[in-house]
């Protein structure tokens, strides 16, 4: 072996003690978190208050570099070769990998030979393992030398991977780095410090994007955002439950309701045909009117329910758009003259046949021409449409309502589509607030989309169905 000078290894250069004290921290805050993390594991929290153990880890790499650089960095041609850097770096690090080795073999041979599974490992594997490791020859994935399973490096000695890391760097060191100026390495530096950053962020964000908000805890995803997700789950569950409860409610009450209004109604019917004086008949004509109503709105209550249940029957059968528009137009006309609105009408000559549940679909117009009828400003002009247009590559047809308001929209479209939700705050209409709810929750039962657009004054309801929808 060939001589060393003695100068070489002479520390000539005053230590830091600031040093010293911050890889002590660092070291123990290592050990603090490997001491808690077997908590983790089982399920405890304790880890969680003082997580960041693994940092302590590149600030320990942080440092090594500057100790490195000081250490050396005027020594190289003076006194210090390549072969001499390498051989110092080893005599001062080696050492530790093969105890870690061995003390690792012979903690793992003791505890049985098994890898977390159970699994048995042969002794020549461990050997081979042990021999792997002090020659600083990492553990390829599924290699038979990984003997504790856990996807590690150095099965071993699993922290051995810093010391892998070192040696790279001092390689890196004693063959360009210590040669470059402070403006070059700070220019690489900045450089590699964009990638890293870059890279982290896209590693960080992509797992992000792909998030399944509506089944977050099905999502594969970093375990710092799980405390994140688990709050996602627990109020999606929340919102599916008190929907649910709405539903339920809605069609419980409806069904309820809907028995004793019958009676009701047929009673007036019976009182009708009595003699009664005008004041009485009046009253009973007034009673009449409120009582079919409310039968009427407990009627939608419950079709709606029904159909956000999902337990929607649907009959399809051909019909032309256009000619279920004129039927529509033709059984309301005495409730459109007495509106003073004018309707104007702009039906496609194209093909709007649609293959969907016929009823569905004129419940759904019929609501969108009364919305318009009790809402509209009197005297004012009401704009049925219908055109066909492609979207991506497929025939969609499209309804269009519009009309002028005739009170302030301050609301937005998710408001004005909730159950019960009315844009007439003031309810001096005779509306129940069901009416676009129903159209919203049936034409997403026929597989259509219904949408609102508001514009100042103007209220446009759009509706849109591919050619073939069922």
């Amino acid at each position: 072996m060939s001589h060393i000078s003695s100068s070489a290894f002479s520390d000539t250069k005053a230590h830091y003690d600031l040093l010293d004290g911050l890889r002590g921290v660092a070291a123990l805050m290592v050990i603090w978190y490997h001491i808690f993390e077997g908590y983790a594991f089982a399920g405890g929290s304790i880890i969680e208050t003082f997580n960041h153990g693994y940092l302590a880890v590149d600030f320990f790499f942080i440092l090594s570099g500057f100790v490195i650089g000081y250490a050396y960095d005027d020594r190289w041609g003076r006194n210090l070769t390549m072969k001499n850097f390498f051989k110092r770096r080893l005599i001062r690090l080696h050492p530790m990998v093969i105890m870690g080795a061995v003390l690792g073999a012979i903690t793992f041979c003791l505890q049985g030979c098994v890898q977390w599974d159970g699994t048995h490992i042969a002794l020549s594997m461990i050997m081979l393992s042990l021999l792997c490791t002090i020659f600083f020859i990492p553990a390829m994935p599924g290699a038979g030398y990984e003997v504790r399973g856990n996807g590690e490096m150095f099965p071993l000695n699993g922290p051995c991977w810093s010391l892998f890391f070192e040696y790279l760097g001092n390689i890196l060191y004693a063959l360009f780095i210590h040669r470059l100026s402070n403006k070059a390495l700070a220019v690489l530096t900045i450089l590699f410090a964009f990638a890293l950053a870059r890279w982290q962020t896209n590693r960080l964000i992509k797992p992000i994007n792909e998030l399944d908000l509506e089944r977050p805890l099905d999502s594969d995803i970093y375990e710092e955002l799980s405390p994140l997700l688990e709050a996602m789950d627990r109020q999606n569950r929340e919102k599916e439950a008190v929907a649910n409860m709405r539903k339920e409610f809605s069609a419980n009450v409806s069904h309820e309701l809907k028995t004793p209004l019958t009676s009701m109604v047929g009673y007036i019917e019976l009182i009708k045909r009595e003699e009664l004086s005008d004041i009485v008949r009046d009253y009973v004509d007034v009673i009449s009117e409120r009582a079919e109503k409310l039968k009427e709105m407990i009627n939608s209550l419950f079709n709606l329910a029904k159909a956000s249940s999902g337990n929607v029957e649907l009959h399809p059968e051909p019909f032309e758009v256009n000619r279920m528009i004129e039927q529509i137009f033709a059984d309301m006309d005495d409730r459109i003259k007495e509106s003073h609105l004018e309707f104007v009408t702009d039906l496609t000559k194209e093909d709007t046949q649609l293959i969907s549940d016929n009823s569905y679909f004129y419940r759904i117009c019929q609501n969108l021409i009364e919305n318009a009828l009790k809402y509209s400003a009197k005297g004012t002009r009401v704009f049925v449409k219908t055109k066909l247009l492609q979207s991506e590559g497929k025939e969609e047809v499209w309804l269009e309502v519009t009309n002028t308001s005739g009170y302030p929209m301050d609301f937005t479209k998710e408001d004005i589509i909730e159950r019960f939700a009315r844009g007439d705050k003031a309810r001096t209409g005779d509306g129940n607030g069901l009416g676009l709810a129903i159209v919203s929750t049936y034409a997403k039962a026929l597989g259509g989309e219904f949408d609102i657009l508001i514009d100042c004054d103007q209220f446009k309801a759009c509706l849109k169905f591919p050619k073939k929808t069922i």
